[in-house]
């Protein structure tokens, strides 16, 4: 383990978190980064990784975020 990328072991961190859906990174070059960490990890598909932005979008209703957009 003494070789293994921060990402990645940020990766396996997260994947012991009991109930854990959602990693959330603020930065576009994180999200990439962690993404690929998942990966090789072998966590692909226990949680997903997403940017910050993301959320912010899901979490307003699509017509909200058309007037926001104006």
């Amino acid at each position: 383990m003494g070789s293994e990328k921060p990402a990645q072991n940020r990766m396996r961190e997260a994947a012991a978190i009991p109930g854990l859906e959602v990693y959330v990174v603020s930065c576009p070059k994180d999200l990439t980064m962690f993404e690929d960490a998942l990966k090789t990890t072998g966590n692909e598909g226990k949680f997903v990784v997403k940017e910050l932005i993301e959320l912010i979008r899901e979490a307003i209703p699509a017509r909200r975020a058309e007037e926001l957009a104006v």
